[in-house]
């Protein structure tokens, strides 16, 4: 045997072979035999997995793939130690997918055994935060915790403690030595990660590696360590003066002094920022180019060319990496981050909504400062931007988030006027709002959850629709006295093939606004011109077989203030006619249960009723958009009077209020996969042998 292994290295992998086929026929025998080294030649393949030729330690590896349990690992463990050549680092590769090497260390761990040299040399290279925690804790596996990516910073801490406990060095030197030791090799994300936690240590502590701190903010590669070395600067030294000074001198960006603001540990050193940012936030510029840096540790450059001007590099200090932001939105940010000072805040930000710079963000910190801190003396200021701010957009445009942020901030100023004030300004504010309605829907009822809505006059208004039924639905505002033509005709032409991309809005010139096709669970939001002609105005929705229950009436009046005093007296001075008979069983919104009613039909005489009245019911209650009685009505549901014999009277009333309770396979929604991979959802109409049709739910 020793003069095998003393043989060249074409024998000695020749041999590594043998063994592993011999111990192939072994496991093929015995599979169990498979949990550790089969006798001696175990140890013999252990010791060739550190043999000089890598082809050798590549056959080694590959007998491993054939073993089960904790020896297979050991044995990938001595190879990916040694040095490589391509066919081992495939042959290693291949192994690794097959054998679990964290799962064995984990295995290893739980059974709380110590790792063996190779074992841990790798646990300490890619082993989870997780699994280092439950190793012996030494130097390596320290630093082997402090330089995993992404660790959270309490578990980056105690390793940091750790480390300097048994090197005997403080914290702070610990840790800076290290990320000058990382920062030209480490991945970014290492970087950023040690940079947190230099944020969190104390300023006195910091104090002490002050120049070191100041070193690093100007040479870092990483944009975020930048960053961070930067507000440990200002902790260290209790104000911003040395950093601002560093920009004058070019050696900072100022962008990264900004950004690196809420990252400053010592409060005190914060706030003394307060009064430099202030200043200079005026003066920023609000358009500057862009760019985004991934963190800034990627090297990225940008360049431009142009007729006559070879290409060249754009300077860095000219670059913001931010998509959207500009250096003033920056200094707002920053600004935002210092604590207190509320009323210098809000004089600069209303300062700028006045000047109409940086306005988004000054609106989304402005709703960020309490009400009652802002001054008095800047109240109009604030009424004046927001107001405008609110005029300047077009009246669609009137409910965007942006738009919206302005009315909270005038509704803020409302709230500190006193009476005449407050009347003067909402009189003002009205002319330039544009009211938002919200509209749902009752699960399984087939209604809006509002059956009346007033408006005013020849003012736009904003619908927002939100379905939280589980069928579709869609909104249409029609003519006074055209409910019914459009509803009819919604139905006539509900399976045309061009219905689903019209939202199942037939085309009609009754109709004044329309909403898109909305399925459970979506929003959409509807734009309307109001009619100068007041009047009762019907919603409704024309999906087939839902209209005749599911409609609303929009009161069209000329003076809102005073409908929404006093409706009934109202109207009754101002009379609107109701020209939709529908309209006239507004008022089903409650939800009622069997319980409440079933008294009311016990005492009638199974099916001896009035035809004529159930008749005139069916189609008032709208059952006649689902359902057939008398030839009359739609096949989407099943015939009213075809019912199974043995339905009692609360059987028949327990599903007129529950719908869903049982439905027939031939009327369930069904989803249907082309050849095409084109998805279909709805129900199946019509079925054939080559043919099948249906009403499509699908999105258009």
């Amino acid at each position: 045997m020793s003069r095998l292994m003393e043989s060249d290295s074409p024998m000695r992998a020749a041999f590594t072979r043998y063994l592993s086929d011999g111990f192939r026929e072994a496991l093929r025998r015995n599979p169990e035999q498979g949990a550790g080294p089969i006798d001696s030649g175990g140890s013999l393949l252990l010791e060739l997995a550190n043999d000089p030729a890598p082809e050798v330690r590549a056959q080694v590896v590959v007998a491993a793939i054939f073993l089960k349990g904790p020896f297979a690992a050991e044995l990938i463990f001595a190879a990916m130690q040694t040095e490589q050549d391509p066919q081992l680092t495939y042959v290693i590769n291949e192994a690794r997918g097959i054998v679990n090497l964290d799962a064995a260390i984990r295995d290893n761990l739980a059974r709380g055994e110590k790792l063996s040299r190779n074992a841990e040399a790798y646990a300490l290279s890619n082993a989870s935060v997780e699994d280092l925690l439950k190793m012996e804790k030494t130097e390596g596996v320290y630093r082997a915790i402090l330089t995993r990516e992404n660790a959270a910073v309490e578990t980056l801490q105690t390793a940091l403690t750790g480390l300097a406990k048994l090197r005997h060095v403080a914290e702070i030197e610990e840790l800076f030595t290290l990320i000058e030791e990382l920062n030209a090799k480490a991945s970014v994300n290492v970087l950023n990660s040690l940079s947190r936690l230099l944020a969190n240590q104390p300023a006195d502590q910091l104090a002490k590696v002050r120049d070191r701190i100041a070193t690093l903010a100007t040479t870092a590669k990483s944009g975020e360590t930048r960053r961070v070395a930067i507000a440990a600067w200002i902790s260290a030294d209790n104000n911003g003066d040395g950093v601002f000074t560093a920009v004058e001198k070019k050696q900072l960006k100022l962008e990264d002094v900004l950004r690196s603001v809420e990252l400053v540990s010592s409060v005190d050193a914060k706030r003394s920022l307060m009064g430099p940012i202030v200043a200079i936030i005026p003066k920023l510029e609000g358009s500057i180019a862009t760019y985004f840096d991934n963190g800034g540790g990627d090297g990225l450059t940008m360049s431009w060319s142009g007729p006559g001007v070879q290409k060249e590099q754009i300077p860095a200090s000219v670059l913001v990496s931010a998509a959207e932001q500009t250096i003033q939105d920056l200094g707002i940010q920053a600004m935002m981050n210092i604590p207190g000072h509320e009323t210098a805040k809000t004089e600069i930000l209303a300062s700028l909504l006045k000047k109409r710079e940086s306005v988004n963000s000054s609106l989304q910190s402005l709703v960020t400062i309490p009400v009652e801190m802002w001054p008095k003396e800047q109240l109009g200021n604030l009424a004046e931007a927001a107001v405008s701010y609110i005029a300047s957009r077009e009246p669609r445009d009137r409910n965007s988030e942006q738009a919206r942020l302005a009315l909270t901030i005038a509704n803020g100023v409302r709230s500190r006027l006193d009476a005449t004030g407050k009347t003067r300004f909402e009189k003002r504010l009205a002319e330039v709002v544009v009211p938002l309605i919200t509209l749902g829907t009752v699960p399984e009822r087939m209604i809006y959850d509002r059956e009346t809505v007033a408006v005013q006059a020849g003012r736009p208004v904003e619908f927002r629709l939100t379905n939280s039924d589980n069928m579709p639905h869609n909104f249409a505002v029609v003519l006074p006295g055209t409910m019914a033509e459009v509803g009819e005709q919604a139905e006539a032409t509900g399976r045309d093939a061009d219905a689903a991309a019209r939202n199942f809005i037939p085309k009609s010139d009754k109709i004044l606004v329309a909403s898109k096709l909305v399925q459970p669970g979506q929003t959409d939001s509807i734009f309307f011109e109001v009619p100068q002609e007041p009047g009762i105005y019907p919603y409704v929705c024309t999906y087939p077989g839902h209209w005749r229950r599911m409609y609303g009436a929009l009161y069209v009046v000329a003076d809102l203030t005073a409908y929404e005093a006093d409706s009934a007296g109202y109207l009754a001075d101002h009379p609107l006619e109701m020209r939709d008979d529908l309209l006239k069983y507004l008022g089903r919104n409650t939800d009622w249960q069997l319980d409440d009613l079933k008294g009311d039909v016990m005492h009638l005489s199974h099916r001896a009723n009035n035809f004529a009245v159930g008749q005139q019911l069916f189609k008032a209650a709208a059952c006649v958009g689902c359902h057939k009685l008398g030839g009359q009505g739609n096949n989407i549901g099943p015939d009213l009077s075809k019912l199974p014999s043995e339905y009692s009277k609360l059987d028949v009333l327990d599903h007129i209020l529950n719908p869903s309770k049982k439905i027939d396979r031939k009327y369930q929604s069904n989803v249907i996969e082309l050849t095409s991979g084109k998805v279909l959802t709805g129900l199946i109409v019509e079925e054939g042998d080559t043919e099948l049709k249906l009403i499509d739910n699908r999105r258009p």
